[in-house]
């Protein structure tokens, strides 16, 4: 039925610009899915099935349960990859990244979400997007959402507070000196990460600083792509090639 994972996505730095990659209208339109979405197109089906699913979490990872605590059916499965591949609940402890008990019980992983947990979640990836094409102030919004619709997770507070100190040092780059404002980022963020003040601001300073320079980079790299494509295609145009592929 066209539903895939987008391995493209798996490749590299992480890069939540494109909102395809973290919601079902990605699969929906034959783009692909992530752990972001295609967990929640599945639940979303099934729900109007009558099947007792529910999304949960593991360390940047989202996958599915069946919990009928009817007939005392508990189960976790992934579908994407390839396949379905069910697991017990200590892999996710494990992968796809070591999870303590501490990070567990904070931040209600493994176990099935709740309808709060689920809202919270999908406000932070639309934070996430907002954030990685440099729409600062309704990301910070978007984290804060998270964080008020479920605050007890540690997670979503962690991500707020990364947001709002991601967008203060994106501020203070913008306010530098003309002198040291053109000059390469990685020599200029420092300075700018020096004056980030407030709660926890040391704790948040170098998270910032590793952030911002993420999306940067990002933004390079989808730039030189599009003036890739954009010379094929004129390159293209002009030599009367029509598909691509077949040069």
């Amino acid at each position: 039925v066209g539903i895939k994972y987008n391995y493209a996505f798996a490749e590299g730095e992480y890069d939540a610009s494109d909102s395809r990659n973290l919601f079902i209208h990605g699969i929906l339109t034959g783009f692909g899915g992530t752990c972001a979405s295609m967990p929640v197109l599945y639940c979303a089906i099934g729900r109007r099935l009558g099947y007792p699913l529910n999304l949960a979490e593991a360390r940047e990872h989202c996958f599915c349960r069946w919990d009928d605590d009817h007939r005392g059916e508990h189960f976790c499965f992934d579908a994407t990859g390839q396949g379905c591949i069910f697991h017990e609940e200590d892999h996710y402890r494990h992968w796809p990244k070591p999870l303590t008990p501490t990070q567990e019980r904070q931040n209600g992983f493994i176990r099935a979400m709740t309808p709060h947990e689920e809202l919270a979640a999908f406000a932070a990836a639309r934070g996430n997007c907002l954030f990685d094409n440099f729409s600062f102030t309704p990301a910070v919004e978007a984290f804060f959402l998270a964080h008020q619709i479920a605050p007890h997770k540690q997670c979503l507070h962690d991500a707020w507070g990364l947001a709002v100190y991601s967008a203060k040092l994106w501020t203070n780059l913008q306010n530098l000196p003309d002198s040291l404002r053109h000059a390469p980022l990685e020599q200029t963020i420092g300075r700018a990460a020096g004056d980030l003040h407030g709660p926890d601001a040391d704790f948040f300073r170098e998270h910032a600083v590793e952030n911002v320079l993420r999306i940067v980079r990002n933004r390079g790299r989808r730039e030189r792509e599009h003036s890739h494509d954009a010379a094929f295609q004129e390159l293209a145009t002009h030599s009367g090639i029509k598909d691509p592929n077949h040069v």
